[in-house]
């Protein structure tokens, strides 16, 4: 079996765990919030990985809270993927004497320490919902803009694209009918790993107390469950293994898609 076949069927293994994650909520033997028993108890019967910090089976909070965990990032992610990919696409069709003023601005959000540029959003916009999205949008915009934009530069000068021109096709439909179908595959890879990293921004903004506004997460069960690891290590163990899992599985799929769109 070649390697790319093992990555493959790895994919397709731990992306399978994921959904598995992702549907989480209807296979919880328990309501979410559910007290049945003390705090930190050990696992038992019934209780697979024991109690939280409120005494609530953490094997259900771990499947009640993985749709917070997931959905806030996919929903930061698409809003990102959809402000990039035309800013890209518009700051690849210009000419270079407007590109560059603006691809100077979007050097700045580059450089920026991500986390540091986060925070600093989420303190301005508030720990919501929306403010976390903006917070994702800020911290990837600039780099997806430009891998986009060099994408466009790379694809506008193709042959097909300067028989549209020449069929008097306009700067808008040549993006959207010839230069987008081309660009979409590298759209897609960097997607996902603007999904990563998305995934990794949310938790910690969870970790750190300043996301509140999203509800329950697998990184609020973390932090909550780490003063009573010395009484059951699972309370941290369980949504560490479902976060590790998820981003395990996207970084798989993110590969598979970067070899495609190679």
């Amino acid at each position: 079996m070649t390697s790319r076949r093992v990555r493959r069927w790895a994919g397709a293994g731990l992306l399978t765990m994921a959904l598995a994650l992702l549907l989480a909520p209807r296979l919880a033997s328990r309501p979410a919030g559910e007290r049945v028993g003390a705090p930190f108890q050990a696992p038992g019967p019934g209780l697979p990985l024991g109690t939280d910090h409120l005494g609530r089976d953490v094997w259900s909070q771990v499947l009640h809270d993985a749709g917070a965990t997931i959905g806030v990032p996919l929903l930061a992610t698409a809003v990102l993927v959809g402000v990039a990919t035309v800013a890209g696409l518009l700051l690849g069709s210009v000419p270079d004497r407007v590109a560059r003023p603006v691809a100077a601005l979007l050097d700045v959000l580059v450089v920026v320490p991500p986390l540091v540029l986060v925070l600093v959003v989420v303190a301005g916009a508030g720990g919501g919902a929306v403010g976390v999205v903006l917070a994702v949008v800020v911290s990837g915009v600039g780099i997806l803009t430009r891998v986009v934009a060099a994408a466009t530069r790379q694809v506008s000068v193709a042959g097909h694209v300067e028989v549209a021109r020449g069929y008097g096709a306009s700067a808008a439909r040549v993006l959207v009918d010839e230069v987008l179908p081309r660009i979409a595959r590298t759209v897609i890879a960097e997607s996902g790993l603007r999904l990563v990293a998305a995934v990794q921004v949310v938790a910690a903004l969870g970790f750190l107390g300043v996301a509140s506004g999203t509800g329950r997460s697998w990184a609020t069960a973390i932090r909550d469950g780490a003063v009573g690891m010395s009484l059951n290590g699972w309370a941290v163990a369980g949504p560490c293994l479902a976060l590790a899992v998820v981003l395990v599985a996207l970084t798989v799929l993110v590969d598979l898609l970067r070899d495609g769109a190679g």
